[in-house]
């Protein structure tokens, strides 16, 4: 099994080969991709599929909305791409600012993820409580950005089926209609601690199921 502890580990040119600009590098990936237009195209197709399997509930990933369901999640959707599927990132970094360290991630998913049991899973909220309160979550959770690639769509999935056992629905036609959209309101929750601008965004695209 390959050893995933430095940022090149992740990249088949492990050494990197400095001829190669860092935008071109491609991730170590089990499809057996060359290039990174082969990998972000295959990528693509294998994980929107995973992602219906469990949105229609054709594939259920068991779990109490922890860190570990999370993990269970990201395993299955990336679980065909990459060899990491599932496991925490073991690298630093950053987006527009240095996300949370490698190191503390296990700790802080700890306080991050029993946040959320600790309000009995958003369960029983009017819809304007219910999406500040999920909004402020998503946020959290997005600082945490806990895998190497994915944290986008795997979060998409987490949050999908904690909606639906609070008993609402996330739209995901909705949120991919207005994909920028949501990316900005869940950068303003994470640049600014305010998830106000994202629970915007939420209020649209859940709804009562």
């Amino acid at each position: 099994m390959t050893r995933f502890d430095t940022w090149d580990s992740y990249f088949t040119d492990s050494p990197r080969d400095p001829r190669v600009p860092e935008d071109q590098r491609v991730l170590r990936n089990l499809i057996g991709a060359r290039t990174v237009g082969e990998l972000t195209a295959e990528e693509k197709r294998i994980t929107v599929f995973r992602v219906i399997q469990i949105e229609h509930g054709e594939v259920t990933i068991p779990g109490g909305f922890d860190f570990a369901h999370h993990c269970a999640i990201h395993a299955h959707i990336f679980g065909d791409v990459y060899e990491w599927a599932g496991q925490p990132r073991t690298v630093d970094m950053s987006k527009t600012h240095r996300l949370w360290p490698a190191a503390g991630i296990a700790a802080q998913a700890a306080i991050t993820y029993g946040a959320i049991s600790a309000e009995n899973f958003l369960r029983g909220l009017d819809h304007a409580t219910f999406v500040a309160r999920l909004a402020e979550h998503w946020g959290e959770v997005n600082v945490l950005h806990s895998f190497r690639e994915g944290n986008t769509r795997s979060q998409r999935v987490f949050f999908a089926l904690l909606c639906a056992q609070a008993g609402y629905r996330l739209d995901g036609a909705y949120l991919e209609a207005r994909y920028d959209d949501f990316l900005r309101a869940r950068e303003s929750a994470m640049l600014t601690a305010d998830s106000t601008a994202l629970a915007g965004f939420l209020a649209g695209a859940v709804q009562r199921a």
